[in-house]
């Protein structure tokens, strides 16, 4: 079992500080792309940082407007903020963007045509 080291926690806890939602987005190229080119994104007014699992790119946080910061973790630091979800959860500042069934995947509602991409972006940004 990994244990979660203190500098990732803390970082996490100044990260729900200084944002209104943090979204971790697993590795789905495709969904993350979309979603940080979605109309209720731009729109939103809501200060937001995106964390975005790329295993081989580790850059500084690139700002994508004034209220959007993206930043990408490695696949450790993924699967550590993974488990680190469960305990912030509480915060209602924290959440998973994933296709991955066990999240809760509002993608269903889109894939059986019930919601719009933008639909379902407006619903997680809520």
């Amino acid at each position: 079992m990994n244990e979660i080291p203190d500098i990732l926690i803390k970082q996490l806890e100044t990260d729900i500080e200084k944002y209104d939602i943090i979204f971790l987005i697993d590795n789905a190229h495709e969904l993350a792309v979309r979603f940080c080119h979605a109309k209720a994104l731009k729109d939103t007014t809501d200060t937001i940082l995106i964390l975005l699992n790329n295993p081989s790119m580790r850059l500084a946080d690139m700002t994508l407007n004034d209220n959007i910061v993206l930043r990408y973790v490695s696949a450790e630091e993924f699967f550590l903020l993974d488990r680190l979800y469960h305990m912030y959860d509480f915060s209602d500042k924290f959440y998973i963007i994933s296709r991955e069934n066990m999240y809760g995947n509002i993608f269903n509602l889109v894939d059986c045509g019930l919601l719009t991409d933008e639909q379902a972006y407006e619903a997680i940004l809520k």
